[in-house]
């Protein structure tokens, strides 16, 4: 075999080589751009469940407590209201403290129960009342308490978005609120709302004992805040630190709907 032969099976080798190389390489980059491809779509799939799911289970906990409320406001509170109107025209022939008192008492605990009804059928009742009245009524429940003071701040032209996303962004508060009562020790609880165009912003915060994020195991008050926000589209921020309250930033983009 001359010389030129072997150049020409060396070269044909090169060539054979460097071909099935680059044919490797070509494989290799379409299956992990298809592997890729596969990992977002099952990621994607795994949220649209997750949400779907998050969100059947929202709407079959607003279904009990609308029914919880109704019941409470059909039955008791038909109750109460029917014994009110009763010691009502007892007054009118009886002079008597204690019985005007017993009045006033009947009178207070319906009030209490109507609060009570609608905040457990906020479900139904959101779609009648905008949502800084659905965040009032809630102040108004806690300082019933009379262990926490609730401020609010509205800034912006209040306007109204998505009743879903209203909905939720009041869950939200709720939760909150609860943790608050469970576990802050807080005396105050701050509200932040803020309306800008295309932005709502949210911020809550109490003065509580806090807690430190890196050393804490998040509760389902926690999640569930967190799940919610995801579940909107929303960015959301958990600031805490001990000896310094607890507060929760959530930004959220809205198609602008009425103003309030």
């Amino acid at each position: 075999m001359d010389d030129k032969e072997i150049i020409f099976l060396v070269f044909s080798a090169s060539i054979t080589i460097l071909l099935i190389s680059i044919g490797l390489m070509l494989f290799l980059l379409f299956f992990v751009r298809t592997s890729n491809k596969n990992f977002k779509e099952k990621i994607k799939l795994k949220e649209k469940y997750e949400k779907e799911l998050y969100s059947t289970q929202m709407e079959i906990k607003d279904q009990t407590l609308r029914y919880v409320g109704q019941e409470l406001h059909d039955n008791i509170g038909q109750l109460l209201t029917v014994t009110r109107i009763h010691l009502k025209e007892l007054l009118k022939t009886i002079d008597n403290d204690k019985l005007a008192e017993v009045n006033n008492i009947a009178g207070k605990a319906l009030e209490e129960l109507r609060l009570l009804s609608k905040s457990l059928n906020k479900g139904e009742f959101a779609k009648k009342s905008s949502f800084t009245e659905l965040v009032e009524q809630e102040m108004q429940l806690i300082e019933k308490t009379g262990v926490i003071k609730a401020h609010l701040i509205i800034e912006g032209i209040v306007y109204n978005f998505d009743k879903d996303h209203e909905l939720i962004c009041f869950r939200i508060i709720q939760e909150f609120m609860s943790n608050a009562l469970k576990y802050s020790g807080c005396e105050n609880l701050y509200f932040k709302l803020n309306y800008q165009p295309q932005l709502f912003s949210l911020q809550i915060s109490d003065d509580g004992k806090g807690f430190d994020k890196n050393n804490v195991i998040k509760g389902n008050g926690l999640i569930n805040i967190e799940n919610r926000a995801q579940m909107i589209g929303a960015n959301y921020q958990l600031l805490s630190e001990s000896g310094r309250g607890t507060k929760i930033i959530l930004n959220l983009k809205t198609n602008q709907n009425d103003t309030v």
